[in-house]
This record gives C-alpha cells, structure tokens and sequence, in this order.
C-alpha cells in the first residue's frame, strides 16, 4: 500500500471477526485506512452482494449521505467501491467526503477507506492510495 506516511497499526478483537487496521492520519481532515478481518472457512450463504452491503452501512452509517456505488474488481476479486459524505461537517473545513473498496476473498474481507474534505475528493492522492491496494492472483 503507498500511504503517505507510516501507518499505525491496531487490533480489534470484536467477535466474530477480528479485524486488523492500519491507519494513516495525514493531518486533521485526511485519513487514510485498511483493514482486512479473516473470514469463516465455510462460504457466507448470503452470498457476497449482501457481506458487501452490510459492510457499506456499518461503514458509513445510517445518517451519512450516499454518493455513488460501484461494482470494482481487484486481481479477478470481486468488491465494491462507495463513496460518500459522512454525517458530521466540521466548522472549520466543511463537509467531509470518504471513499472506500470492499473486497471479498476466500479468506479475508479487506477495506480500504480514504477521508477528505469533500472539496478535495478528487485529488490524484485519494486514488492513489486507493489503487495501490493490490490483491494476490486467484487461486
């Protein structure tokens, strides 16, 4: 991943899936984040549709306004990426814009999220990182 800067790294061990984050904060408005949780050995029978829209509302919440959503592929990987503005607008720089990829392995979920202020949501920065993330082949 080409963050901008050292990453920190923490754990979450909520049940059932333990997730590991790696979180870059730029400054006070910029973050960049990726996380990847394993996922059970026997296949969700929700399908992936549904494991990547409960992933979209628990990421963005239910007061945040959605932007657009997309269907992406990563390395032969099926995701989605969303894009929206959060709920909170900060005083002094505005609305907020966030961006994530959602990608569904054998074993691993992974999310990679970016936060702007929404009047930089198309700096060349964002996609970067973005598109960095590359999946192993398929096996």
């Amino acid at each position: 991943m080409l963050f901008p800067g050292s990453p920190e790294e923490q754990i979450n061990d909520n049940k059932p899936f333990p997730a590991h984050l790696f979180i870059f904060k730029e400054n006070e408005t910029n973050s960049y984040v990726v996380i990847y949780s394993n996922v059970p050995n026997r296949p969700d029978p929700r399908g992936p549709d549904r494991i990547f829209e409960d992933a979209r509302d628990a990421t963005i919440g239910k007061e945040a306004k959605p932007l657009q959503e997309l269907s992406i592929t990563n390395n032969g990987y099926t995701g989605r990426e969303i894009e929206w503005e959060p709920k909170y607008k900060d005083e002094k720089y505005g609305q907020a814009f966030a961006v994530a990829h959602f990608f569904l392995t054998r074993n691993h979920f992974y999310e990679v999220m970016v936060s702007v202020p929404a009047q930089n949501r198309h700096a060349t920065n964002i996609w970067y990182f973005l598109n960095s993330f590359k999946l192993s082949d398929v096996k």
